[in-house]
This record gives structure tokens, sequence and C-alpha cells, in this order.
């Protein structure tokens, strides 16, 4: 292959990529790349991801990541358990092309069906999973 010709297949490819990314909404601060439920987060990344977890366990993590963060901004996790509201936890996205962060709850001892919602600094809901602790 020429040289001409892998310039061409690298331009082409790089505006493929660029071209297919979603773009932000005109109200959207940031995209979600990754959202994940996790038994735990290590460096930075989710581990032990899943939909059910043990009630002799700790903590349950729900971990997202960020692209795009046009500005500083607020991101509410809302946890609940059989329906009932348990936590609320607001944490701050900065402005980044990538930001990471997790929130966590309690589970121990606590068995039943659980969900949580992650919301923007207007209230809507952006992501919600299920899970259930057993």
């Amino acid at each position: 292959m020429t040289g001409k010709r892998i310039v061409a297949l690298v331009v082409a490819l790089a505006a493929l990529l660029f071209f297919s990314l979603p773009a932000l909404a005109d109200d959207q601060l940031f995209r979600l790349e990754r959202v994940k439920l996790a038994a735990e987060v290590v460096e930075r990344e989710p581990v032990g991801v899943a939909d059910t977890f043990s009630a002799d366990q700790e903590r349950v993590y729900a971990f997202i990541e960020a692209r795009e963060v046009q500005a500083d901004t607020t991101v509410n996790f809302i946890w609940y358990r059989n329906e009932q509201e348990v936590a609320t936890v607001p944490l701050p996205l900065r402005k980044s092309p990538r930001w990471r962060t997790f929130s966590s709850v309690t589970i121990q001892d606590r068995s039943g069906d659980w969900r949580v919602e992650l919301h923007d600094e207007q209230g809507r809901v952006l992501w919600a999973a299920d899970f259930r602790v057993e």
C-alpha cells in the first residue's frame, strides 16, 4: 500500500469515527459513555459488574463515565429499596473531555428489590437500573 493510500485510509477512518459519534443536544451538558452497577470500584473502574448482589456484601456501586462535559454540573444518584428512597447523592462533573465518578449505597443485610437512578441538574432521569440483593 502506498503512502498516499495509507494517509487517505487514516483520514477516512478518522472522519467515520468523528461523524458517527452522537451529537450532544442543545441542553445536554455531557454524554454518558458507560454506566455500570458493580460490587466495587478499583482504580476508578467498576469491578464485579452484576444485577444481583449478596446481602453479605457491604456496598453496591453505580459507576458512570461521562464524555464531552461542556461545563461544570452536578448529577444526582437516587437509590431506592423496595420502592422507598434510601439516599440521594449529588456528585460533581467538571468540564472535561472525560470524567468518571461513582456513588455507593450500603446493602449489607438489606435484601430486596433495589433501583438506582441518575438525574441531571434539571431532575431529568438520564439512566436507571434495577438490581436485587439476596
